[in-house]
């Protein structure tokens, strides 16, 4: 770094004072004159630069590698060559006025320079209220911020004083004259931003850049500005509750639930973990679905949505709606057991049936049975006619034996008793068999009631097992609605 000395208080020593500020090449160690109010000394007290009266003083400090004369004074300048070191050079008035008119003609661009930025200052509190969400407005110099208007937005780095970014938009546009305009990297000042920069040109005709004027704002994709007004109706449109978030590619950058349903770790601020549906998303770089179990929020359902940059179509972070599932999750249980008793009670039904059909069959069989009885009784009463008409011709041979024996006498006495006998055995027959035939009656009768029973057994049987299996169709008509029950509830 260079130490310069200056001697001479009045204009010209004034405007080479000002020409040093902000240049770190060069270090002002003194300003000498000898009038103690005069204007440079008055300025190099304000920007904490030592001062002099006496020459001698100021041509001793150390660090002092140039004296610049400002007088024009051939005894000054001859005073300064006397009591200089040798290592210190000397610019006479002749170079000094060079040196001031350069030097006033800088301050006359800066000036006209400023004059620029000041109509930016100007405006610039009216325009920050035409934007929502964040705006920086700001000029510069060729190194640093020298203004910086901001409304709901901080940028840390963009600050009066602060020194540009290297190769950052500013300096860009320093170097090449032009306009130049982008998207900051999030990583730069830990959010993404908009920048409009144009050349501030010095006003002598010149392409040279003085200085620049700029605009930034954040870089916001439209579900986040828009997150605010469309997440209350995703919540509200949940009856059993909901939350809505949105992250960039590290953390949760936007979140709102409702009071019925709301997960505490996932806040804004909360860093993405491996495993996360947000980390899903971004890996996939596609939706996804994600159904969680826990004790303390219960089942509950995330779908995740991977958001690109509108311009350049990158992958900037993702949006997530968490809603309970406890709802579809104790329909699921309710379906499945209903399902199962489905199918139980048809498994009793079926058996039912089987058992009603096999009822079906022995009851016909029964039918069949009675059929031969009454067939075998009808057999039975053709016997017992037969046996009456076998007595009835037994009686009368008998009757007419004993006629005969009578007719005989003595000689036929043997014969009647024979004869009486006969008889006696045919009337004995002849009631044997109407007693048959009144207890065969009675079997018919009780044979009759019995197939009429069993007719209605039967009757009553194949109804059963009608009924049996329209109940039976019914129940599975269940079953399958139980299925799909299940399905819905899946997809709920």
């Amino acid at each position: 770094m260079t130490g310069v000395g200056i001697v001479g208080g009045g204009k010209g020593g004034t405007s080479i004072l000002r020409a040093f500020f902000g240049i770190e090449a060069f270090k002002v160690v003194g300003v000498c004159d000898v009038n103690p109010n005069a204007p440079a000394l008055q300025l190099a007290r304000e920007q904490r630069v030592p001062v002099y009266t006496d020459m001698e003083a100021l041509l001793k400090q150390p660090g002092l590698d140039v004296v610049i004369e400002a007088t024009g004074s051939d005894k000054v300048r001859q005073m300064i060559y006397e009591k200089k070191s040798d290592a210190c050079a000397v610019i006479d008035s002749n170079i000094a006025n060079l040196l001031m008119t350069l030097t006033e003609a800088h301050e006359e661009i800066v000036r006209r320079a400023n004059s620029k930025k000041e109509a930016f200052k100007t405006s610039a509190p009216f325009l920050t209220q035409t934007y929502e969400g964040g705006v920086v407005y700001f000029t510069t110099d060729l190194e640093r911020y020298d203004f910086v208007m901001a409304k709901d937005l901080d940028i840390p780095g963009v600050k009066v004083g602060e020194r540009l970014l290297q190769g950052g938009y500013v300096q860009q546009c320093i170097s090449t004259g032009r306009q130049a305009k982008g998207v900051v990297d999030p990583k730069v000042y830990g959010i993404a931003l908009k920048i409009w920069v144009n050349p501030l040109f010095a006003d002598d005709g010149s392409d040279r850049v003085v200085g620049t004027y700029g605009v930034m704002i954040p870089k916001v994709h439209p579900v986040a500005k828009a997150f605010d007004i469309f997440a209350p109706i995703v919540i509200q449109s949940n009856v059993e509750g909901a939350q809505v978030m949105m992250t960039d590619l590290e953390k949760i950058t936007h979140s709102m639930a409702s009071d019925r349903f709301s997960i505490k770790e996932m806040t804004v601020g909360t860093p993405i973990r491996e495993g996360d549906a947000g980390w899903k998303v971004i890996k996939a770089r596609s939706t996804v679905v994600d159904e969680i179990a826990t004790k303390r929020y219960g089942n509950f359902r995330i779908i995740g949505i991977p958001l690109f940059d509108e311009e350049t179509d990158e992958l900037i972070g993702t949006f997530g709606i968490a809603t309970p599932r406890m709802l579809a999750h104790n329909l699921r249980e309710m379906a499945a057991n209903l399902k199962t008793n489905v199918q139980e009670i048809a498994s009793v039904m079926e058996e039912i049936a089987a058992s009603a059909s096999e009822i079906n069959v022995n009851e016909s069989n029964l039918a069949e049975t009675i059929k031969d009885v009454q067939g075998i009784s009808g057999q039975i009463n053709e016997i017992l006619n037969f046996i009456r008409s076998v007595a009835d011709q037994t009686k009368m041979l008998g009757l007419n034996a004993a006629i005969e024996a009578a007719r005989a006498g003595e000689h036929g006495r043997g014969f009647g008793v024979v004869a009486e006998e006969i008889r006696k055995l045919s009337d004995q027959s002849k009631e044997t068999a109407e007693q048959i035939r009144k207890l065969t009656r009675e079997i018919e009768d009780k044979v009759a009631k019995a197939g009429e029973a069993s007719v209605n057994s039967v009757r009553q049987s194949q109804e059963q097992a009608a009924a049996t299996e329209e109940v039976t169709a019914s129940v599975m008509e269940m079953a399958s609605m139980a299925e799909k029950l299940t399905e819905m509830a899946k997809s709920l």
